[in-house]
């Protein structure tokens, strides 16, 4: 073997090293940490979606969902869960090595000496493989990517699309140039429109990719049917067309059938011109009709969705069953009328929250947690500047393909930070229910691949500067030390997010689901309040055959006509409305957005009056009545005590329009009884309940993963022990009392109410110092809590109401002032924190406090008057 062919067996032989290794790391890691069983959210859903082969919420997953059924009948697990979790593991780790080879492919484009031959070239080819292996698991280790890698969720497949599209995107541009043809393309195209029916994040690229192809052929730059083809093709995700509808609004309802004109009418046209051409001209119509119907057979998967909505599943989001619901489902008209486009025109919230360091969508709060340890200090941005460093050098040197690369990421990071629009609470909506961080999942993606580049590119350069600086043998000493240390940046990455990315032992949503529908009688209504209370009871239901009996109604739900008319048919829900009073029709337009109402009106039994099933103001109290609301007053009325119907304890008193005062509570739900109660609690139940039928597997375990949510849903548990032990200390039995406050605390040592209580108890006895003694414990046990898991805000108020109640002031200031440094925009956090200064008698703190809330949240009139008092006792 010669020596240039040596050098290059060598290379390939590193190069495929490192991707092997990309791949088997990632996939080692990701299967040691994923999912045991479904995860809160969505995943629920979509498990027991792929095993029933259902119809998900809006847009739709339908490949996603038929992938998942394929795992399962495939059985390389032992449970459907774990199926669709693998499913996501196994994407997840090809991403990974994926990511690795655009690195490779990227730095080699930017740096023609790592192409050469002999010793000192091979020096530079392993430096650009080190920096690619460092890049690509920097992505496996960052936290939003790999919190999705072990769970049932479309992330993983989604982005093993997008970053397999963006390869074969730059291998289209190396044909080109090399005068080859353009048959990647049309697979490009086709692999695009197939990825909506993952998820439509992967179109995020369609505006780089369009830009690219122009910029690497220059005829297609001057070429009408380029930028045509392509906008047609773009209009699905973003339509470019959707001034039209201030001009018709009527079209606003018919987008999809819209877009599918214009696609087969621009199929036929460019078909025609292709069989009416000879030659050269036949090869350039062919091209563009090629990807129109590359495009059309793509998006065809989306025929699942009203074959299996015909067939009624059990979870039939929207019932897409004929063309009219499919476009109410595939625009997400279930989730408001308004156009994405039109929305973001009106700032939902502040820019510096949206972009800032914010809780549950500030994007820098998320992108400085993905790929560094804060304990570094500064050190922790080396990683942000060799991704900057990567962008630049790719535009200076290779501009098309750092083009490509940059402008995805400034696309799925500036673009979606402005398109998203994500409310901060601040402007008269909500603030975000959950973390938005996974939206800029490909953000995060495309910066590792930039850091990846940076590493390559400096690693590859590094030693020949050095061998001008200093002898030969110290240079190789030192290249191989930087490479090392390079190397240990994911390494230092992946220890700091393994302790909270690890799933294992994590049986939360499950028995969680388990537990309240263990709570309900045979044959029982129950209504749910959102996700996490109705997502892993369809789990439990349809996967794991428990408790079918039980009709789970969801409130938000309950809002839309499609769900009410499945609850009655297929549920067996006692509704008394017929069809023309149920399904909304279309009756004005209010610009583009369109108003629904039945076609025929309902006599309401409560208000004694005609009506449509509309929303409306109560015509006694001026509140707005919701869908929601009427539909609880009909399903309980149309009953007639046939059935037993519960509210969950996490559907909150405002959702229970009237009837709260009607409620027994029966540990995690509240039964609706025909008159208000004398005692509104049932010990008996409860009791039988929370000691011997409910799971708590892993809740008490503090190293089984948790977070603000886990925690949060999970203090249920020890609220109902205490409620037990609240009933049982009103009628004078201490004894009892006392017995099930140490169970709750050996049970639940992570909830701060037990210690309030069995202290309080015990300082009202001859046993005082006992007080003591367990507040202490509580103190260690938050002690550990905290130490394991120091970003839970609920942690850090637990422990200091602790101090607080022991007028520890000192202490409990400390703990709020993390709590509100963890989440600035948490009321409660703020209001114990004012408290504290108050009472501490530090009135500047509080000032300053008051200062800060009232410019993040003017729109509170109650931090107002605080405000106020404050200045007139500063004065």
């Amino acid at each position: 073997m010669s020596s240039p062919q040596k050098d290059q067996f060598i290379s390939k032989f590193l190069f495929y090293l490192g991707a092997v290794i990309s791949l088997i790391v990632s996939f080692i890691v990701y299967f040691k940490t994923m999912a045991p069983t479904l995860s809160f959210w969505d995943c629920g859903e979509f498990i027991a979606s792929s095993y029933i082969m259902g119809v998900p919420h809006p847009p739709g997953t339908p490949l996603f969902i038929l992938i998942g059924k394929f795992f399962m009948l495939l059985g390389i697990m032992s449970t459907p869960a774990l199926n669709t979790n693998f499913v996501s593991v196994l994407s997840s780790a090809l991403t990974t090595m994926v990511a690795y080879v655009i690195i490779v492919k990227s730095v080699k484009f930017i740096d023609k000496s790592s192409q050469q031959s002999g010793p000192r070239d091979i020096v530079s080819k392993v430096g650009v493989y080190i920096g690619a292996l460092t890049g690509s698991l920097l992505l496996a280790f960052s936290s939003t990517f790999w919190f999705n890698a072990v769970e049932t969720e479309v992330y993983g497949l989604a982005m093993l699309l997008m970053v397999v599209l963006t390869y074969m995107t730059i291998k289209w541009g190396e044909s080109k140039l090399a005068d080859g043809n353009d048959v990647l393309l049309v697979a490009i195209v086709y692999l695009l429109f197939l990825s909506i029916s993952i998820h439509l994040t992967v179109f995020l690229i369609t505006p780089a990719i369009i830009i690219y192809i122009a910029l690497i052929d220059n005829k297609k730059l001057n070429d009408w049917r380029h930028w045509v083809s392509w906008g047609i093709l773009f209009s699905f995700a973003v339509p470019i067309y959707f001034l039209i509808f201030y001009i018709i609004p009527s079209l606003s309802d018919h987008q999809v059938a819209l877009w599918l004109l214009l696609m087969v009418f621009f199929a036929v046209f460019f078909g025609y011109k292709t069989f009416t051409h000879k030659g050269k001209a036949q090869q350039s119509w062919g091209l563009y009709f090629a990807i129109m119907v590359v495009a059309i057979i793509g998006f065809t998967p989306h025929i699942y969705l009203p074959i299996r909505a015909a067939h009624k599943p059990a979870i039939n989001e929207n019932n897409p069953a004929n063309l009219r619901r499919l476009e109410y489902y595939l625009g997400r008209k279930q989730y408001g009328e308004e156009s994405m486009i039109v929305r973001m025109f009106k700032r939902r919230g502040m820019l510096k929250h949206q972009f800032g360091d914010y809780p549950h969508m500030g994007f820098w709060g998320y992108f400085k947690e993905q790929y560094s340890n804060e304990k570094w200090g500064l050190l922790r941005y080396l990683p942000f500047l060799f991704g900057l460093f990567g962008m630049f050098i790719s535009l200076r040197r290779s501009f098309k393909n750092g083009f490509l690369l940059a402008a995805i990421f400034l696309i799925s990071s500036l673009g979606l930070i402005l398109y998203l629009n994500f409310a901060d609470g601040t402007r008269g909506e909500h603030l975000e229910v959950r973390d938005r961080d996974y939206f800029f999942t490909p953000a995060f993606i495309y910066f590792a691949i930039l850091i990846g580049i940076g590493f390559g590119f400096f690693l590859s350069r590094f030693s020949p500067w050095l061998k001008n600086k200093i002898p030969t043998w110290a240079a190789y000493l030192t290249w191989v030390i930087v490479a090392l240390l390079v190397l240990l940046i994911p390494f230092d990455t992946f220890t700091y997010h393994y302790k909270t990315h690890d799933r294992t032992g994590d049986f939360a949503p499950t028995d969680y689901a388990y537990n309240i529908l263990s709570s309900c009688e045979k044959d029982a209504i129950l209504f749910t309040n959102g996700d996490n209370d109705t997502f892993p009871l369809w789990y439990l239901q349809e996967v794991e055959n428990v408790r079918k009996d039980v009709r789970v109604v969801n409130l938000s739900l309950l809002n839309t006509d499609w769900y009410i008319c499945q609850l009655k048919k297929q549920m067996g829900v006692p509704i008394d409305l017929d069809d023309d009073q149920i399904i909304g029709e279309p009756f004005t337009r209010r610009g583009t957005i369109t108003l629904y109402r039945p076609k025929k009106s309902f006599y309401d039994p409560v208000r004694k009056m005609n009506r449509y099933l509309v929303p409306f103001p109560d015509p006694k109290t001026g509140n707005p009545v919701r869908v929601q609301d009427q539909m609880i007053e009909h399903i309980v009325l149309a009953n007639k005590w046939k059935y037993p119907i519960y509210f969950s304890t996490s559907v909150p008193s405002s959702n229970r329009w009237t009837l709260s005062d009607y409620t027994v509570r029966k540990a995690m739900v509240l039964k609706i009884m025909p008159k208000k109660p004398e005692e509104p609690f049932d010990p008996e139940k409860t009791e039988d309940l929370i000691y011997n039928v409910y799971r708590y597997r892993g809740v008490n375990d503090i190293d089984v993963f948790k977070d603000e949510n886990n925690v949060g849903l999970t203090t249920t548990y020890p609220e109902r022990f205490l409620e037990l032990a609240d009933y049982y200390l009103s009628k004078g039995d201490t004894s009892k009392t006392h017995q099930i406050l140490h169970d709750t605390i050996d049970r639940f040592p992570f909830y701060y109410q037990p210690y309030v209580e069995l202290a309080r108890l015990y300082s009202d006895t001859a046993y005082g110092d006992s007080a003591k003694i367990i507040y202490q414990l509580g103190v260690r046990n938050f002690a550990k809590a905290i130490q394991r898991w120091p970003h839970i805000t609920l942690y850090w108020q637990f422990l200091g109401v602790l101090h607080y109640t022991q007028k520890n002031f000192e202490e409990a200031i400390k703990c709020y002032e993390k709590a509100i440094d963890l989440d600035p925009s948490n009321s409660i956090n703020f209001n114990l924190l004012l408290r504290l200064y108050s009472a501490t008698k530090q009135k500047e703190k509080g000032m300053s406090l008051l200062n800060m809330w009232m410019k993040e949240h003017p729109e509170d009139m109650e931090a107002r008057n605080l405000y106020n008092i404050y200045r007139r006792m500063n004065r």
